[in-house]
């Protein structure tokens, strides 16, 4: 029988780390509409990437997994990002025909828990845990396995795990490089703005869900650089004229790790001021490159 391969893709990092997995048989994107331009950034990918066989576009996760359902029968193997939580756990009890495997989005395939705050959190595991899943992204028992960029630092995390780890087709590293469908994550546009900057300092604001209210405060501290900010994927809204004080707006659909990889290669000093994000795992022990982590409250 023909191997299918489903991917849903929720985010521009999932979608990076989707096409660096081997995979034999057909490929297909299931995009959702979860992030800046996902309608277009979905056209773009029809019309460029030579990476799928069919892509569809989603307005919600729901909608994706309902298409799943009622294709079950055609797919071999499902990659999602996320198995957690009861409404998840009902999901993939209804597709567990399917070989399902887990992909690696950023920090939270580290964790050593998911649990949530509270009383409500501490029941919610009880129930998890009860039904025979564990507490951590891959932990459902209808998860085959798991993708990872780096087992040691899972292993170290969830050392009673018996959860196969698969690794990628390269590391993240070789995949900013070798990454075909990179004029779709970093438009012209963006290209054009790299292009632009002369001045040798940057300064990149990755927002969080909402934009810092007292941001100007920080810029106010790095005068002669360059100012960028990148807007969280889930703000779906234009922020071009919100602040003034940054010389370039780049689109919450940029795949940020291209950007800032981009950065280091380029530039000689770089800062990046987030509200922890996971972007800058990737991103170690690089001498021109200064973090500030902003406690918003």
């Amino acid at each position: 029988m023909k191997k299918n391969n489903v991917f849903i893709i929720s985010k521009p990092l999932q979608y990076f780390n989707a096409t660096n997995i081997n995979t034999i048989g057909s490929k297909t994107c299931l995009l959702v509409n979860n992030f800046y331009h996902a309608q277009s950034v979905f056209e773009a990918i029809k019309r460029e990437s030579l990476h799928w066989n069919k892509v569809f576009f989603f307005e919600t996760t729901e909608d994706a997994y309902k298409w799943v359902l009622n294709n079950k029968k055609k797919i071999s193997r499902l990659f999602i990002d996320s198995d957690y939580g009861a409404t998840k756990y009902k999901i993939l009890s209804q597709i567990r025909c399917i070989d399902i495997f887990i992909y690696e989005e950023g920090i939270g395939n580290y964790r050593n828990k998911l649990k949530e705050k509270g009383w409500t959190g501490t029941l919610k595991e009880f129930f998890y845990n009860l039904f025979g899943n564990k507490n951590y992204l891959g932990g459902s028992k209808y998860v085959k396995g798991i993708y990872l960029y780096d087992k040691d630092r899972f292993k170290n995390a969830h050392p009673n795990s018996r959860k196969p780890i698969y690794e990628f087709k390269v590391s993240f590293s070789e995949h900013l490089k070798s990454f075909q469908d990179k004029s779709i994550f970093l438009d012209q546009g963006t290209r054009k703005i790299l292009s632009e900057i002369k001045n040798k300092k940057v300064f990149l604001y990755l927002t969080s869900w909402s934009i810092f209210l007292h941001i100007d405060d920080l810029l106010s501290e790095y005068s002669d650089y360059t100012k960028i900010i990148k807007p969280h994927p889930h703000i779906k809204k234009d922020i071009d004229n919100t602040f003034n004080n940054f010389d370039y707006v780049l689109k919450g659909s940029d795949i940020i790790e291209i950007f800032i990889n981009e950065l280091l290669i380029k530039f000689e000093e770089v800062v990046i001021a987030h509200h922890g994000t996971s972007s800058l795992m990737y991103f170690r022990d690089y001498p021109k490159l200064k973090t500030i982590v902003i406690n918003q409250k």
